[in-house]
This record gives C-alpha cells, structure tokens and sequence, in this order.
C-alpha cells in the first residue's frame, strides 16, 4: 500500500532544502523504551546495527517550478524505534527520515531494479529501487551517493537525474522522493556493478507502458517500486509537456468565447480541464490564459476559467500569482467575479492566504485544511 504525496520534475537548482527546528515528539517512556530495545537487538547484531544520520521532513511545498523542503536532524534509531517498529505512532511522534529512491533508466531501454536479500530491515527479499535515506539537505548529492554506494555509478555514467515526485509507503509511513535517473551504461554493465550488502539480483523490465502497466500488479514489488513505476508512467520531459500544454491552449483558443452547450459535454470546459492538467508545471502560460478571458463578460465561461484553472493555479501557486490575481481583480469587476467561483484549496486555504483572498473577493468560504508550509505566507 502506498500513496502519492505529489508528481513534479525538479532539476536541483529547483529544490530549495533547509533546516528548521524539529517538531519530533516523543514522550519520555516511549523514548526510553526506544533506547532498551535498540540496545538489546544492538548487542544482539553487534557492528551490522549502525546509529546513522537522517534528514526528517518536517515540511514541503511546491511553488511554481520550484519545491522547497524543510528537514530536521534525527536518526536511524528513532527511525526504528518508530516508523519501522511502531508506524501506528501520531505524525508527531514518528521519526520520518526522509527516503530517497531512484527509477533507474538503462541506455538500451531497461527500468532496472534491485531484489532485496533476507537481512534488510524491511521488505526483505522484494523487488524495490535502488535506494537509500537522505542524511544531508543536498537530496540530488544524496541521490548519487546511493547510487554509487550500490552500484559504483559515476558521474559519468548518469546522463540526467530529476525529481519526479514523492510517495509514502504506507507499511512504515515514510515519505520517499522519487528520482529518474537516465544513466549511460546498457543492462549488462550496470548489472555488474551491483554491491550485494542489500541485493541479491538485479530485476529488470522493459520501459515501455504496457510493461509498466503489467509490472504494477507484480506482488514482489515493494509499495515504493509500485509508486516510483506509477510516477515514471506519468512523467513526460519538460519540452515535451510545453509542447503539449501550447497545443491544448491553442484548442481552447479556437473554441473560446463560444456559447455554452444546452446538455451534455461542454468542449471548452474539456479544452480547459485538459490545460488544468499542467498547472503544477506550468503556471505561467495558463496564468496568462486566465487572465485574458477572466474578465470576458460571459458568465458561463467565467465560471470555467474561476472553477477549473484559477482556484487550482491559486492553489499550487498561492505566493507567485496572489500578487497578480489582485491587481486583475481591482482593475476589473469581472474578472473579481471570476475569483468568486473559485474555493480556497491547498496553499490559498492557509489562514493568512484565505483571509486575504476573502477581502479581495468581498466573499467568506471555507477552509479546505491544507498542508502545512515550508515557506512563509502572506500577510
């Protein structure tokens, strides 16, 4: 079981980590409990139970094309003592060491895998990505670092590495930031590079949809290799999604203003749902549709325009376009009626973002609870 927590494609001049103070909480006889027990299996496995750094995420959020982490110090026993041994445990209380998980990409068109040996911690003897736990903020460098550890990858055999999202699996509840990485070296060389401390075989398929489609049901998978195959599925490159994104404006285009439909289908709200489809990604070309038919004085459409991209822009991109949205909405009546129709989600629905789009629209809605900020808000 897995979920996913979102999908991007951040380079790592895009992510923007930090430290905050930790927000860990354990009470005092669960932490000693904690202590006694890692002690004793400790004594138990001698030198193989090692006490290493990690990165807890205290936070996230995704601003425009960029992703902003906030991080804490913890360990791998408190790791253990909860997320591993007691994921029951309130979200406070939980270690949430940050996960770091590659979708490795063969020159010759293979995904390629580990199968996990019988002494891992977890999923013991399952198919799962080349993995590992972040222990420093640089989440690219920790990236690489795992994969060097485990498959003595250089540089140069890594001709492209983005983060595509995260996921968390739900067995353990740790969150996981998923990378595709493209390397330059076929199946059979990376095959001879495995380290077998934690894999026993590589497991490889082709990358093609239909093989993703059928890898998904495969019960030997981990829940994160099913998440990270989930992501791979949906991901496209960046010049290919502005591509697309630029053909399905153009498609609204040519059916805007048009009349609405009398039953059945509306084709411009399908045109702008399909455009809604890209705004984690691209804001700024769907910003500028908004705002050009944002204040057309047909209703209907305006509803489209405030109901299918304003509110999820706002949304996604509270900071970047709240400045915008309010100097359109002051210069234009309709288009304040377009913001109207909108509802306060995600990042638009944190206390100091909903009161100030309240006063700009003149309305009062409800708040749909977000996640918390690993930026500041506005005032």
């Amino acid at each position: 079981m897995f979920e996913f927590v979102f999908f991007g494609d951040f380079a790592p001049d895009q992510i923007i980590a930090g430290w905050e103070k930790s927000t860990h909480s354990l009470p005092r006889g669960l932490r000693s409990s904690i202590q006694s027990a890692w002690n004793k299996v400790a004594r138990k496995r001698g030198r193989s139970l090692f006490d290493g750094p990690m990165c807890r995420l205290e936070s996230w959020t995704k601003e425009g094309t960029r992703l902003y982490l906030k991080f804490s110090r913890t360990s791998y026993k408190w790791f253990w003592g909860t997320n591993l041994t007691r994921s029951e445990l309130p979200e406070t209380q939980l270690a949430n060491g940050l996960g770091l998980s590659a979708v490795l990409e063969s020159a010759d068109g293979h995904l390629v895998f580990g199968r996990r040996n019988a002494k891992v911690a977890y999923h013991p003897n399952r198919i799962h990505p080349f993995a590992g736990s972040a222990t420093d903020k640089d989440v690219f460098a920790e990236m690489r670092r795992e994969l060097a550890e485990e498959l003595a990858l250089t540089g140069a055999d890594i001709a492209d590495i983005r983060c595509i999202g995260m996921a968390k699996d739900q067995t353990i509840r740790q969150p996981e930031l998923v990378f595709l990485v493209r390397s330059t070296l076929k199946l059979a060389q990376i095959k001879g590079r495995m380290d077998h401390a934690e894999h026993r075989a590589i497991w490889s398929m082709r990358n093609t949809p239909a093989a993703i489609e059928r890898a998904s049901s495969n019960k030997k998978l981990t829940p994160i290799a099913v998440a990270a195959l989930g992501l791979r599925a949906v991901y496209r490159s960046e010049s290919q999604r502005r591509r697309d994104l630029g053909r399905a404006i153009g498609k609204a285009e040519r059916l805007l203003p048009g009349k609405p439909v009398a039953s059945g289908p509306d084709p411009r709200w399908q045109a702008m749902l399909t455009i809604g489809g890209f705004i984690p990604w691209h804001p700024e070309p769907i910003w500028q549709f908004v705002l050009r038919w944002g204040k057309h004085p047909q209703a209907d459409l305006r509803s489209a325009i405030g109901v299918v991209l304003l509110e999820h822009l706002l949304a996604d991109h509270f900071n970047l376009l709240f400045p915008r949205v309010r100097q359109a909405a002051l210069a234009s009546r309709r288009f304040t009626d377009t913001l109207r129709r909108c509802y306060w989600i995600g990042e638009a629905a944190w206390p100091s973002s909903a009161d100030a789009l309240d006063r700009l629209a003149g309305v009062r809605r409800d708040r749909f609870r977000p996640r918390r900020p690993a930026v500041p808000q506005p005032n």
